[in-house]
C-alpha cells in the first residue's frame, strides 16, 4: 500500500513469522531476522478490520530513511504485536472441532477418523487418562499468521510453567502450531512422521511453516530444532 517511502511510524511496526526460503526467494529489498530455520519480517499495520489486516511490508529504503535499525525493529515489534494480535492457547480438541467444521471433508481420511477417536475417547471413557496425549494450539486473535506467537517475549516460559515441562513445538503451519509436552511421552519419530504427513497433505503450500520440530527447554529458556 501506497509508495515504497517514507518514514515508520514506531506505533504500528509488527512481525510475522514467514519460511524463510519464500522470503529469500519472492521479498525483494526488505530487512529480516533469522529465527532458527525461519525469518522474522517487518510490517507497518496500516488498519484492522474484524476479519481483514492492511499492512506493508517494511523495506530497506523505509529503515534507512527512518534510521532505525533491524534490532529496533525487533524491540519495536516485540512491544507491539502482541497488543495488536493478541495470543491464543486452546486445546486441540476446541481447535479440531473448528477445523472440522470448515473442512468436514477431512472426516474421509481414516487417519483423522483415528485420531478423532483418540482425542475424545478420554471424555467418554474409552481411553485411560494416562495414555492419552494433551496437546495444544498456540495462535493470534483471528488465526493469520498465528505461529508467529513463538517470538512473543516470556510467552513460551509461561506455557511451560502452565505444562511444568520442557514442551514441543511443531509449527506446520504459518497460521497456527501445535505444543506438546515433553513429559507426556511422544516420541520424537512419531512427531517427524506426523509432521512431515501434515505439511503433504493437510497444509497448503503457501501457509506451510517449517517441517521441523521445536523443543523448549524450560530450564534455560532456550529453544532449538530438534526434528
Amino acid at each position: 500500500i501506497g509508495e515504497d517511502s517514507g518514514s515508520i511510524n514506531k506505533s504500528r511496526v509488527f512481525y510475522r513469522l514467514e519460511n524463510l526460503e519464500l522470503v529469500q526467494k519472492e521479498y525483494k529489498d526488505i530487512p529480516y531476522q533469522r529465527f532458527l530455520d525461519l525469518a522474522i519480517v517487518f510490517y507497518i499495520n496500516i488498519a484492522c478490520t474484524e476479519d481483514s489486516i492492511q499492512s506493508r511490508r517494511i523495506t530497506n529504503s523505509m529503515l534507512r530513511e527512518s534510521k532505525l535499525s533491524i534490532s529496533d525493529l525487533v524491540s519495536l515489534a516485540n512491544k507491539n504485536t502482541p497488543q495488536m494480535f493478541p495470543y491464543t492457547l486452546r486445546p486441540m480438541e476446541d481447535a479440531a472441532l473448528d477445523i472440522l467444521d470448515n473442512n468436514p471433508s477431512l472426516l474421509n481420511d481414516p487417519k483423522v477418523r483415528v485420531s478423532l477417536m483418540l482425542m475424545f475417547g478420554k471424555e467418554v471413557g474409552l481411553i485411560p487418562e494416562e495414555e492419552y496425549t494433551s496437546r495444544y494450539v498456540l495462535s493470534c486473535e483471528g488465526n493469520l499468521y498465528g505461529s508467529t506467537a513463538i517470538l512473543y517475549p516470556e510467552l513460551l516460559g509461561s506455557i511451560a510453567e502452565k505444562l511444568q515441562s520442557d514442551f514441543y513445538i511443531l509449527p506446520c503451519s504459518r497460521d497456527e502450531c501445535v505444543i506438546e509436552a515433553v513429559s507426556e511421552g511422544s516420541e520424537l519419530a512419531e512427531l517427524k512422521e506426523e509432521v512431515r504427513d501434515v505439511t503433504e497433505k493437510y497444509i497448503n503450500e503457501p501457509l506451510v511453516l517449517t517441517a521441523h520440530i521445536y523443543r523448549y527447554n524450560r530450564a534455560d529458556g532456550s529453544l532449538k530444532i530438534v526434528g
